[in-house]
C-alpha cells in the first residue's frame, strides 16, 4: 500500500473525529486523548483553562460535537425520539438516504445516544443496519458519509485555518520609551505609522507593546509569510475573522458565500463598514510588509502588487502599524528604530539578571551591535553556562550565526530534536503534539527560542527557524515535513498538510489529502496558499487518478487567481477518459478559461466536451434510477418509485439547461428553474444547491 493509499486511514481528520465520537460520552477520555479537546483546536470557545476537575476541555469538545450535530437540522432537532423517528422517515421518503436528517440519525444511533439510551435497541452496528433497513455494507458507507458531513460542518464552525496571531509579550522591555510614545500618539490620533529598522532591532517587540496598550484592546496582528498568507484573500479572511469577533459580520458573511471568488472593491467596502461599527477603534498591525517587494522596491508578483494596492487604502480605514526593514506603503508617519546604545545593552543585561562588569558589557555591545535579538542570544549563552570571556574570540560584526552555533553546542539532545522538528513549520503548531518534550520546551522557552504565548500553541521564533532549517540535510527536511503533514491533517488543516507532504517529496499524499476537501479549503481562504503548493507539483510518476486530480486542483486554483493561460494547456497535457467525472470538470475549467481570454469558439468546444461526458454519465444515472424505480414499483412502494422518476427528470432537465446555456440559448436555459422546483419538492439539499447555482449562472 502506498503512502497516498494509507494516509487517510492513518491520520486524517475524519479518523480523529471518529475516535472522538466513539468516546463522546466520556469528557475525561476526550481531554486526555483527543487532539480536538485542546485549546489549539477549540480556540475561543469559552473554555476556562483555570478550571480544575471534570475535564473542561473534554466537556467543551463534547458540547461542540453535540451543537454541530444539532445544526444539521434547520431550526434544531425534534424534541422527542418519536418525533425524531417520524421526521427522519419523512426526510428519507423525500430524499432517500442522502440528507442531513438521515446523517444525524446514524450519528445518534451509533455514537450520541441522546434520544436512545445506551443499552436501548438498537445497539450493535448490525442491529442499527437492520433498524435502518439497509445492508451492513451500506450502513458503514452511510456512517462514513455522516462522519464526513459532520466534519465539514465542524471545521466551518471552528475555522482552524484562520488563526488570529497573538504575539508573545516581551519578558523585558527597555530603552524604547521615546519611540513607544511617538507611535502611540500618532496611532491614537488616527494616523497610520511605518516602523522600519534593521533585523533584530526589536520592531516586533515594540509593536507588541503598542498593541497590548491599545485603548479598548481591539488590536489585529498579521505577519506576512511568503507562500502561506501573502495573498489578498488570506488577509481578507483574517480581517473578517477579527471583525466578526468584535461585532462586524458583513465581510465574514460575504466571504462565506463567495467560495474563493471575491471582488476586492466589494470586500474592502464591507471591511470599512465592519471596522467603523466597532465600539472601540481597532488597531491593525502588519508585520514583514517588506517581504511583498524585492530589494529594488518592485512587487514580487502580480498578487503582491494587488495586495500592496489594498494596503494603501487600508491605512486610511483604521490606524495601521506597518512593520518592515524598509517602508513601501505611504503613511502619514515614518519611524526608524535604531539599535540600542551601550547603556541600553547594559540595562538589558542587568534586567535579565546577567550582571557584567562594564568592560564585558561593552564587549557584548561590540559583538551584538546593540541589536536586542543578539543581546538575548548572548543572555541565552550566559544562562547556559558560557563564559563571558569567550566573547572576546567573536568577531565585531553583529552576526547571529556564530552566537547561535555556540548556543547550539550547549543544547541537549532532546532540545535539538524538538528545535529541528519545529523548524519545518511556518506557523505555530499544536502544543499537544509535543507533550513528550515538556522539559525541553520549558528549557528552550527560558532561552527565548520558543514562543508559547498562545494557549495550546508552540512555535520556534522565525529568526531561529530559518537558521536551523537551512542547516538540515534534505533527508531530514523530508522526514520532519512528513511528520508535520500528519500533524496538520489530523486536525483538519488540509492546506498546511498538503504543503508539508509536498515538501516531504510525497506529492500524491498532498493531492490525496487536499482534493476531497478543496471546496472547504477554498471557502476558508486557503486558495492562495494552496496554489503555491500545487503549482509546484509535477505529475511525473503519479498514478493516472492522482494526475487527473492534480490537474483539476491546479486549474481550479489558476482560475481563482486569474491565471487562465495555464488552464487549457494543463487540460491538454494528459489523456482523459470519457466516463470520468473529472474529465467533465476539467473540460469545463478549460472552457471557462479560454472564454475569459476571449476565445468564444474554443470555450464552446471545451464545454461541448464537458457536456458529452456529462451526457454519458447522466444516461447511466437515469438508467439506474429507472431500474430502481421498476424494482420499487414491483415491491409496491409507489412513493419511492415516484421519487426515482423525479430524480431522473430533475437530472435530465439540468442537463438540458446546461446544454442550452453552452449554446447561448438563455431562454431554454431557464429550465434550470424547473429543476430547482423538483429538487425543492424532493427536499434534496444537494440538488437544491446545484440547481440554485445553475439558476444564478444563467
Amino acid at each position: 500500500m502506498s503512502r497516498a493509499d494509507s494516509s487517510q486511514d492513518q491520520s486524517s481528520f475524519q479518523v480523529t473525529l471518529r475516535r472522538a465520537l466513539e468516546r463522546v460520552g466520556d469528557p475525561a477520555w476526550l481531554a486526555a486523548n483527543s487532539p480536538l479537546a485542546t485549546p489549539y483546536f477549540l480556540g475561543e470557545r469559552g473554555v476556562d483553562l483555570e478550571q480544575t476537575g471534570s475535564s473542561p476541555l473534554g466537556r467543551a469538545l463534547q458540547t461542540l460535537l453535540y451543537e454541530t450535530a444539532d445544526s444539521l437540522w434547520e431550526g434544531g432537532p425534534p424534541p422527542t425520539s418519536t418525533a425524531l423517528i417520524s421526521a427522519v422517515e419523512e426526510a428519507r421518503q423525500a430524499q432517500g438516504n442522502a440528507g442531513d436528517e438521515y446523517a444525524y440519525m446514524i450519528l445518534e444511533l451509533r455514537y450520541f445516544r441522546r434520544y436512545f439510551q445506551p443499552g436501548e435497541y438498537p445497539v450493535e452496528s448490525a442491529d442499527i443496519a437492520v433498524y435502518l433497513a439497509v445492508s451492513d455494507t451500506r450502513f458503514f458507507v452511510h456512517l462514513r458519509e455522516a462522519i464526513d458531513r459532520l466534519g465539514q460542518v465542524l471545521l466551518r464552525r471552528v475555522q482552524p485555518a484562520v488563526r488570529l496571531e497573538r504575539p508573545q509579550s516581551p519578558e523585558i522591555f527597555i530603552g524604547r520609551s521615546r519611540e513607544l510614545g511617538e507611535i502611540a500618539a500618532a496611532l491614537t490620533a488616527g494616523n497610520s505609522v511605518s516602523l522600519t529598522g534593521p533585523p533584530g532591532a526589536g520592531k516586533t517587540t515594540l509593536s507588541t507593546v503598542v498593541g497590548e496598550g491599545w485603548p479598548g484592546g481591539h488590536a489585529f496582528w498579521y505577519t506576512f509569510i511568503p507562500g502561506l498568507n501573502d495573498t489578498l484573500d488570506a488577509l481578507f479572511f483574517a480581517l473578517a475573522h477579527f471583525a466578526r469577533d468584535h461585532g462586524g459580520n458583513a465581510l465574514w458573511a460575504y466571504l462565506a458565500v463567495r467560495n474563493g471568488e471575491l471582488d476586492p472593491a466589494q470586500a474592502a467596502g464591507l471591511l470599512r463598514a465592519d471596522l467603523a461599527m466597532m465600539d472601540d477603534p481597532p488597531l491593525l498591525i502588519l508585520d514583514e510588509v517588506d517581504l511583498l517587494r524585492t530589494s529594488d522596491g518592485e512587487p514580487r508578483s502580480a498578487i503582491h502588487s494587488q495586495l500592496l494596492f489594498f494596503l494603501e487604502s487600508l491605512v486610511a480605514m483604521a490606524p495601521t502599524l506597518l512593520i518592515g526593514q524598509r517602508a513601501y506603503v505611504d503613511t502619514p508617519v515614518f519611524l526608524s528604530l535604531p539599535s540600542l546604545d551601550e547603556d541600553g545593552v547594559v540595562t538589558l543585561l542587568d534586567s535579565a539578571g546577567t550582571h557584567l562588569p562594564r568592560s564585558q558589557a561593552r564587549r557584548v555591545y561590540d559583538v551584538t551591535g546593540g541589536l536586542p535579538r543578539l543581546v538575548w542570544l548572548v543572555i541565552a549563552l550566559l544562562r547556559s553556562g558560557e563564559d563571558v570571556e569567550e566573547m572576546t574570540r567573536l568577531p565585531l560584526r553583529g552576526d547571529a550565526v556564530p552566537l547561535f552555533h555556540r548556543l547550539w553546542r550547549r543544547l541537549g539532545r532532546e532540545e535539538k530534536e524538538l528545535l529541528v522538528a519545529l523548524s519545518v513549520f511556518r506557523r505555530p503548531t499544536p502544543g499537544d503534539a509535543w507533550t513528550r518534550h515538556e522539559v525541553a520546551r520549558h528549557s528552550l522557552y527560558e532561552r527565548r527560542l520558543l514562543d508559547l504565548s498562545d494557549p495550546g500553541e508552540i512555535a520556534l521564533l522565525p529568526f531561529f527557524q530559518r537558521l536551523i532549517y537551512q542547516e538540515l540535510r534534505q533527508e531530514q527536511r523530508e522526514q520532519f515535513h512528513l511528520q508535520a503533514g500528519y500533524i496538520r491533517a489530523e486536525r483538519g488543516e488540509y492546506t498546511a498538510a498538503a504543503y508539508h507532504f509536498a515538501q516531504a517529496n510525497e506529492p500524491e499524499l498532498a493531492v490525496d489529502v487536499w482534493f476531497p476537501q478543496r471546496e472547504l479549503e477554498i471557502g476558508r481562504g486557503q486558495a492562495g496558499a494552496a496554489l503555491e503548493v500545487f503549482a509546484g507539483i509535477s505529475a511525473k510518476g503519479m498514478s493516472k487518478t492522482m494526475t487527473r486530480r492534480l490537474k483539476v486542483i491546479q486549474n481550479q486554483l489558476y482560475l481563482l487567481a486569474g491565471e487562465t493561460n495555464q488552464v487549457a494547456e494543463n487540460v491538454h497535457s494528459i489523456t482523459w477518459d470519457m466516463d470520468d467525472t473529472l474529465t467533465a470538470e476539467a473540460y469545463a475549467q478549460a472552457g471557462r478559461a479560454v472564454y475569459v481570454g476571449g476565445n468564444v469558439n474554443g470555450a464552446l468546444t471545451h464545454y461541448a466536451k464537458s457536456i458529452e461526458v456529462l451526457g454519458i454519465m447522466i444516461r447511466e444515472i437515469m438508467d439506474k434510477h429507472l431500474l430502481r424505480g421498476r424494482i420499487l414499483l414491483d415491491e409496491g412502494d409507489l412513493k419511492a418509485a415516484q421519487v426515482e422518476a423525479l430524480l431522473a427528470e430533475q437530472r435530465l432537465i439540468t442537463l438540458r439547461g446546461q446544454i442550452a446555456y453552452i449554446n447561448s440559448d438563455y431562454e431554454d436555459a431557464l429550465e434550470d428553474q424547473a429543476a430547482l422546483q423538483i429538487a425543492e419538492g424532493l427536499q434534496r439539499a444537494d440538488l437544491i444547491a446545484e440547481s440554485k447555482r445553475r439558476v444564478v449562472e444563467v
